[in-house]
């Protein structure tokens, strides 16, 4: 029985297709979706000492993390009204993809988790 499924989307074309499996599964077992958007963190390059550089205040990467989740936001409430009639929680985290999603589904106890692909191998 499939009760809780993970559905992480960064709003690309394969994200659309994740939706729709997700979905058609939905139809079947009636589960209960959890949609997943992480943010990369921000990459922070250290510079020998001799170096002169900027540096960004710290107030200006959160305001960045801020924008970045608002705008997650809207996009993921956009998928939701695909998911309607379904029960659905929304997720926006920082941090490495693959280390986040495999956190919530450990924290979440996810019977299933729907992986969309990108094409930058052989």
């Amino acid at each position: 029985m499939i009760g809780k499924v993970l559905v992480p989307v960064d709003f690309s074309e394969v994200s659309s297709a994740v939706v729709k499996s997700a979905k058609f599964i939905g139809n079947t077992f009636k589960p209960k979706f959890y949609l997943l958007h992480v943010i990369s963190p921000l990459v922070y390059i250290s510079v020998p000492e001799t170096m002169v550089v900027d540096v960004i205040d710290s107030s200006v990467i959160e305001e960045i993390e801020e924008t970045k989740k608002k705008r997650a936001k809207k996009l993921l409430e956009k998928i939701v009204k695909e998911f309607e009639g379904f029960q659905v929680e929304t997720f926006i985290d920082i941090g490495s993809p693959a280390d986040v999603i495999a956190e919530k589904e450990e924290e979440l106890g996810v019977d299933l988790t729907i992986l969309g692909g990108h094409q930058k191998g052989l």
